[in-house]
Parts: structure tokens; sequence; C-alpha cells
């Protein structure tokens, strides 16, 4: 018999169908089938992790991770890797360890938006709420046009009744992510604050008129 074999492409094509349809154990079986010498050998154990936290398996995350990460094999995102170790353990609630993997990652990757943004949300998490909302101004200048932070920052500045500036980011977001699956609450939320009908939660955050941009 012939034995056909498959290309990695094929491989990963297939192992990705089945992770967008949440069958991430079957995703997790094909990607494993890449070669540490194949290319795509860097994104192919990131989306092991990713798989693996989304089937609640964090320790098996986290270790994924963390072998990629200290396995010398070089690729272009490598922030989005400390980026999920942090989700990774976020998820399973040890928010103190995700606090320093973000950090870590930030001190290698200084410029990275998304782990700045990511280090801010657990900072509140964590109740550090004027560190957070350092993390999520830095996420700003670093990358204007990335929406989750305009969420965030506009449901801080309601929280603390400061709701013109609040309307101004949920705006903002909303025309960043006009399809998002949060954009209807967005909308409602918007609505509430212009009808007086918004029930803050604040948390003594020190905003100030450049607070949010």
């Amino acid at each position: 018999k012939n034995v056909q074999i498959r290309s990695s492409e094929e491989i990963i094509q297939e192992a990705y169908a089945n992770q967008q349809e949440s069958k991430y154990n079957e995703a997790i079986e094909g990607y494993k089938k890449i070669s540490i010498n194949d290319t795509n050998y860097a994104m192919v154990r990131h989306e092991i992790a990713r798989c693996q936290v989304l089937s609640k398996a964090y320790i098996d995350a986290q270790n994924t991770l963390k072998d990629l990460i200290n396995s010398g094999v070089k690729y272009s995102f490598q922030q989005s890797s400390y980026s999920l170790l942090g989700w990774a353990y976020e998820e399973a609630g040890d928010s103190l360890r995700s606090l320093q993997v973000y950090k870590d990652g930030i001190k290698k990757f200084p410029m990275a938006h998304e782990l700045h943004y990511r280090l801010g949300l657990n900072y509140k998490i964590l109740k550090q709420y004027d560190k957070a909302l350092e993390s999520f101004k830095l996420t700003v200048k670093l990358k204007k046009d990335y929406a989750p932070v305009h969420y965030s920052l506009g449901m801080m500045a309601a929280n603390e009744e400061h709701f013109a500036e609040a309307m101004l980011s949920l705006i903002h977001y909303i025309v960043l992510n006009p399809t998002d699956q949060n954009t209807l609450s967005v909308v409602y939320t918007l609505e509430d604050i212009a009808s007086g009908n918004f029930l803050p939660d604040p948390k003594g955050v020190k905003l100030d008129d450049n607070a949010l941009s």
C-alpha cells in the first residue's frame, strides 16, 4: 500500500479546525504530531497551551509555555507566550504568579502593549486600582487603537462618576470594535449613563483631567 505523507500545514489546519470547534483534546493530539524541527513548532506549542487553558488544564498549560519560553527556540511572538502564561495563572486563581509573569515579559518586551494591559487587569484583580490605571494609560500610549483598554478605562471612569470621560472611552471602544460580542452591553451602559441610571461602584481611583489620554 502507498502511504500518504501529510504535510505539517495539513495537520495544523485540521488541529486548528478542531480547536475552533472547541474539540481541544483532538486539537492537542493533532498539534503534538508536529516535530520540534518544524518551522511551525513554536506556534503549535503556543496553540497547545491555549487549548489547555480553554479546557481548564491550567498546570499543563503553564508547563507547556514555560518549556517553550525556556527552550531557546527563536520565534517572533514570544511576548504572546508571556501573555498566555500569565492568563493561565490567572485562570488557576494565582494572581500573584501571573503578575510576576507579566512583569518578566515587560522587562523583555517593554513595548508589548498587551502585556501592559494584562498587567493592568491583574492589578484590578488584586484591587490595586491606581496601578491598574497607570498600566492602562501606558497601554494607550503604546497602541491607541487597542480596543479592550478603552473599555477598561471607560468602565473605570464610569465607576468613579467621571461620566463624560467614560462615555468618550466607551464610544471609542465601540468604534474600534463594533462587532465584538460585548458591544451591545456597552451600548446599554452608555444609555444608562446618559439617562442617569448607571449605578457606579467607586474604588477610589485617582483620576485627573489627563487620566484617560
